[in-house]
């Protein structure tokens, strides 16, 4: 995956450049009214919050809860400390594309938990700095609320519409050989018997031509009224394939859908 494209997440409803912005605030929340040591310690805590965010996206299994559980402990330290309380979205953002419903549950409470006990607890250690952020941190609890809910339901609807897209495929799929299976059968039935017939009387009049011209003129007669009959068969089934009743379709469907075992 690339990495401005995690480290800036797309479609969760807001736009590029508000990330953007969250991406640079953490550099002046620490900037200001910081001594040099902190500014010093702010900058490694946000680039080590960014490698570990950009590890979510890379690594898999018990490597990601760690990641995150880094995470969150930056994002409480500069809540806390810096008054820096947007680095929860970009946790609530990861958290809502989890594909386990139950590690999904387990993150969303912690870090719902954390996010908020943090800003609670912040109002009394950063009270200034709270209070004239206080509408954008309303807006960032509400995110860390609504975010995760919105992107696993998002990634689950994307992914039914995936397996939905993968049976319609299978569907066509077995339409396609059933459709074959049905042709040849068809064929079988309407020509097997006639060219069955013609050989026969083809061969009964060669022997007998020399012997008995009458009846091998009958035999003659005989093939060539079988011939016009398969012929006629032939194209009345032609004529059914291209014509396909509404019902039968209908009935057709059904079945394929039954096979697919979609409802």
């Amino acid at each position: 995956m690339q990495i401005g494209y995690q480290l800036i997440p797309k479609n969760t409803g807001l736009s590029i450049f508000i990330w953007v912005i969250f991406c640079l605030l953490p550099f002046y929340f620490i900037i200001i009214n910081s001594t040099p040591i902190e500014i010093v310690f702010g900058i490694i805590a946000i680039l080590l919050f960014f490698a570990a965010f950009q590890l979510n996206f890379i690594k898999k299994g018990w490597t990601v809860y760690v990641s995150i559980a880094i995470e969150m402990v930056i994002n409480v330290g500069m809540t806390l400390y810096f008054g820096y309380v947007y680095f929860s979205l970009f946790l609530a953002f990861f958290i809502g594309n989890v594909q386990n419903k139950a590690g999904f549950i387990s993150l969303y409470v912690v870090h719902l938990v954390t996010t908020i006990t943090s800003v609670l607890f912040g109002f009394f250690i950063q009270t200034e700095i709270f209070l004239t952020q206080l509408p954008f941190i309303i807006i960032t609890v509400v995110g860390v609320i609504l975010l995760p809910i919105s992107m696993y339901n998002r990634n689950k609807r994307m992914q039914l519409e995936h397996q939905l897209a993968d049976a319609n495929k299978k569907i066509a799929q077995l339409v396609i050989i059933q459709e074959r299976e049905r042709i040849a059968r068809d064929l079988h039935d309407t020509l097997g018997q006639k060219l069955s017939l013609i050989r026969l009387k083809s061969d009964l009049a060669e022997k007998i031509v020399a012997k008995d011209l009458d009846r091998a003129k009958k035999e003659i007669r005989d093939i060539n009224l079988t011939a016009k009959t398969a012929l006629n068969e032939v194209r009345d089934l032609v004529t059914m394939m291209k014509r396909t009743r509404v019902k039968e379709e209908i009935v057709r469907i059904k079945h394929m859908l039954e096979v697919a075992e979609i409802e």
